[in-house]
């Protein structure tokens, strides 16, 4: 038995009850009051347009129109998040696609939709709040395992009885730069028959072949059961999205609240963020410069102590520990004309304040070694 294989027989009671959500797709462009489906133009009275201003905004030079008027459920979901649905599971290598408002609103949605009561969930303990909060909203059992210790977790896991157990976990932490030990995540998974949901939110675009993520590039997908990313970080544009088995997505259409409620995004946004998609697919050198970079930085930094020399990730965090000094740091570089966040409590644990480098591939070598001067020297003087 797969760890998924319970979604069928909740979908077949949502069959027998005439209970189940299908999806249809809409035309991109409609006039006011109206709406075609299928070639077929009907009088639109399933919109939330309430004032017609959805059908009357567009951008310059197009005739689509920005607003989607409702939930993909009802008559937001358009030929636009068709398209890009197909297109990331190609880009994912994956079966079915479901698109969310936020990255934040795919994990909101996703964890309450296949855990409940009697479940338990193991969550690593540097999660994002995302996931922190779609697990508090379960209303499973939720465990959390020290950050990234593999032996935690497995204590846990094999100590809990549970009707169906999740294990979720961020690839890319946000913070801290580092990552998750997927291949350990998979085979524990395995081994208790349990369900393994990832974010790639921070991942995905910059690691693996094919540039889909850590997943791909710890060669694990295929014990991978359910995906997050979003296109907000590196494809550039805003939103997120599930991927995973027909199965799965068919699924989150009738279960995931924040799915079920929420307006669809705009077909504006599907179009820009599968314009962010083909970007990543067609040019590798994008990433190839961002990693150099990374190696660079973290290599000068090193130097002077202020990292471990095999930082894995292009989020490069300063540890400084107390909030003023953290501050002061943060300062001093603006004042050298850099900015760099100072990340302090809730979002970092009590005297963990730290200094969060975040390079893209817009950065010059040149921008990395001064910024990389200027550290030292203000570290020197702290």
């Amino acid at each position: 038995m797969q760890p998924l294989d319970w979604i069928d027989d909740e979908l077949d009671v949502l069959k027998a009850t005439d209970a189940l959500r299908t999806i249809r797709t809409r035309d991109v462009s409609y006039r006011p009051g109206f709406i075609s489906i299928a070639g077929q133009e009907l009088t639109n009275f399933s919109s939330n347009d309430y004032l017609g201003i959805a059908a009357e905004l567009k951008r310059d030079g197009s005739d689509q129109q920005w607003g989607s008027g409702a939930s993909p459920l009802i008559t937001g979901y358009t030929s636009a998040h068709k398209t890009l649905e197909k297109c990331f599971c190609k880009f994912k290598a994956s079966e079915s696609a479901m698109l969310f408002s936020s990255g934040f609103a795919a994990n909101m949605g996703t964890i309450p939709a296949i855990v409940s009561n009697g479940d338990a969930v193991f969550s690593d303990a540097r999660n994002h709040a995302s996931i922190i909060d779609g697990c508090r909203l379960s209303n499973a059992d939720v465990f959390v395992y020290r950050h990234n210790d593999i032996d935690h977790l497995t204590e846990l896991i094999t100590s809990v009885q549970a009707r169906r157990k999740l294990i979720v976990t961020d690839t890319l932490f946000s913070m801290d730069g580092d990552v998750a030990n997927l291949s350990s995540l998979s085979q524990i998974a395995d081994d208790q028959g349990a369900m393994l949901m990832i974010d790639e939110a921070h991942a995905t675009g910059v690691y693996g072949k094919n540039a889909r993520g850590l997943a791909e590039e710890a060669d694990v997908e295929s014990g991978v059961h359910i995906t997050v990313s979003t296109f907000s970080k590196a494809l550039g544009s805003v939103g997120g999205v599930v991927t995973g088995t027909s199965q799965l997505i068919n699924w989150l259409r009738n279960k995931a609240r924040s799915y079920v409620y929420s307006t669809s995004m705009p077909n504006g946004v599907c179009e820009m963020s599968l314009a962010g998609v083909e970007i990543v697919q067609s040019d590798s050198n994008r990433r190839t410069h961002l990693l150099a970079l990374r190696d660079r930085l973290v290599s000068r930094l090193a130097t002077d102590r202020l990292i471990e020399e095999n930082h894995p990730s292009h989020i490069v965090p300063i540890r400084i520990g107390a909030n003023d000094k953290t501050l002061s740091l943060s300062q001093q570089l603006f004042k050298a004309g850099f900015l760099v966040a100072a990340i302090r409590p809730p979002t970092v644990p009590d005297g963990e304040a730290m200094l969060r480098i975040g390079l893209t591939a817009s950065h010059s070598v040149e921008q990395i070694d001064a910024l990389a001067d200027v550290l030292s020297i203000a570290r020197s003087q702290a």
